[in-house]
């Protein structure tokens, strides 16, 4: 049996932590031995503690929550100002400013004779852990979750020494890290997979507390982080052209973030605070979802979109941008609507298509559940990942 150590590096415990849980539930235990180690306290480590796994819970300066806030922006700032002037310094310098992290996982591997290295996020983000690669010489795979490769272009050279393979969520993420100057000879395209979810719909009347005469209403809703590149002042700009025709609709806007405020006020100024319920980060947010008429990511940029294939899985039509990796997911008029992050109209026009039109919402729920077991099952993407383990753990 080979032991595989994930890493964490996360924070807020959202798609990245879900698609890794969703794996280690159908992980060949027999051939492979996981253990995780997060950066952050967060639900996952109850269901992990459920399926009997492993797991190490470390404060690192910059990735964890509880870590001294005073601490953390000296050593960001000084860390991105390096990185971004004086690139061979910054390599030098990982090994000091992260040497308490370091250390722990170097003991962790070697306590449990770790085979294999799996970096959960993306390269950028978990650049320092190379350092443990060198170290130890275990074998590293680095999974390309996320598009944030500022200033990364310098380090790519040492990436590429000490990555055996690269696993991009979508070949929109993969060509992105490959212009950033990732190997692409190394570089696999593996999307997110999604189990087959029991999830009963729910009474949103009477989980929102609504008024029960309101029983027209038709709800849309949002799922994710509130964060720029998820295009949410653009969505309350289509939601206010779409409320004017039908007023008997609600926006459900589940998730937290850094943008909450300034949409919540950005509601207010449009006049249609009352036609929107922000939920703030919820657990229960899939049977949000089972009981929405309607599921919308309007990300400016997107480089998988998870949500998408929950819905689709929990049959909940989708309308998303035509932005990033979204066309990857969504074949538009098959599993869903694409339009434009930018055309407020079009935008709108998708929503009222796809919440009216009774013969495209059938095909599109149809198809849609049928895409995610097609092409996005677990047990597909269990068997690509764990060839990849098989080639790099015998080269």
């Amino acid at each position: 049996m080979q032991t595989i150590l994930f890493i964490e590096s996360g924070t807020s415990g959202g798609g990245s932590f879900e698609s890794l849980y969703q794996y280690l539930c159908v992980i060949n235990r027999q051939k492979y031995r996981p253990i995780v180690v997060f950066f952050n306290d967060n639900r996952f480590t109850e269901f992990l503690t459920e399926l009997g796994i492993t797991f190490y819970i470390i404060t690192h300066p910059l990735y964890s929550k509880n870590s001294p806030p005073s601490i953390n922006r000296f050593i960001n700032l000084a860390a991105h100002h390096l990185k971004k002037y004086v690139p061979w310094i910054y390599l030098i310098s990982i090994s000091f400013t992260h040497k308490p992290v370091i250390n722990k996982l170097e003991w962790i591997i070697k306590e449990n004779k770790v085979d294999l290295l799996y970096l959960n996020d993306q390269i950028n983000r978990d650049l320092f852990c190379l350092v443990l690669v060198k170290r130890t010489e275990v074998k590293c795979i680095s999974h390309l979750r996320s598009i944030d490769g500022q200033n990364f272009e310098p380090y790519a050279c040492f990436a590429n020494k000490n990555i055996s393979t690269y696993i991009a969520n979508s070949e929109f993420t993969k060509n992105y890290w490959i212009k950033k100057g990732v190997d692409p000879n190394k570089t696999i395209t593996i999307y997110n997979s999604i189990e087959n979810l029991n999830i009963e719909p729910i009474n949103i009347h009477n989980y929102l507390k609504l008024n029960n005469n309101q029983y027209k209403i038709k709800f849309i809703g949002y799922v994710g982080r509130l964060v720029f590149k998820k295009n949410l002042a653009f969505l309350l700009k289509v939601f206010d052209i779409f409320n004017q025709k039908f007023p008997d609709s609600l926006l459900i806007i589940v998730g937290d973030g850094p943008m909450r405020k300034v949409i919540e006020n950005a509601a207010t100024a449009l006049g249609i605070e009352k036609s929107i319920v922000f939920t703030g980060y919820l657990n229960n947010a899939k049977e949000i979802i089972a009981s929405l008429d309607l599921l919308v990511l309007p990300s400016i940029v997107e480089e998988f979109g998870r949500v998408l294939i929950e819905a689709m899985q929990l049959c909940t039509p989708v309308v998303a941008a035509n932005s990033g990796g979204i066309p990857e997911v969504i074949k538009h008029e098959y599993n869903g609507l694409l339009a434009k992050p930018d055309d407020e109209k079009e935008f709108c026009k998708a929503i009222e298509r796809m919440l009216f039109d009774e013969s495209l919402r059938a095909k599109c729920i149809k198809n849609g559940h049928k895409t995610t077991i097609e092409k996005f099952g677990i047990k597909q993407y269990a068997n690509k990942i764990e060839k990849i383990y098989k080639k790099v753990l015998a080269d």
